[in-house]
């Protein structure tokens, strides 16, 4: 069973928060840990993490941006992690089924690096 996490980024800070479920029964009962997390003008929506790790161990969120890396392999396309229906999917492919331990590395986020899709 995959853990449930998340992530927000804070655009005044230029930094993600990460939670849990556990954090947010406390945010709601206590009402203390992330006061104001949901604020529009600071935080970007929020991201759910995948359940997977790229070849080198690191975690994928949902607006990560993942690259093929295999010796010898030219195409270096990139692509964002996206939640659509019932599924993260990359392009349009499911992350389920992408070797993504083996093939795949975070190469930066749509936050902190937009250019890397041709976003500005």
């Amino acid at each position: 069973m995959r853990e449930i996490k998340f992530r927000v980024y804070n655009k005044e800070k230029k930094k993600f928060v990460y939670y849990t479920t556990e954090d947010l029964y406390f945010m709601v009962v206590d009402d203390k840990i992330f006061s104001g997390l949901y604020n529009k003008d600071i935080f970007e929506k929020e991201q759910q993490y995948t359940g997977l790790s790229d070849k080198q161990g690191k975690e994928i969120y949902e607006g990560d941006i993942i690259q093929y890396d295999e010796s010898g392999y030219t195409n270096k396309e990139k692509k964002k992690v996206e939640f659509r229906g019932s599924s993260f999917m990359c392009g349009c492919q499911c992350l389920n089924e992408m070797q993504l331990h083996l093939l795949w590395v975070v190469v930066g986020n749509i936050h902190a690096n937009p250019e890397l899709l041709g976003v500005d």
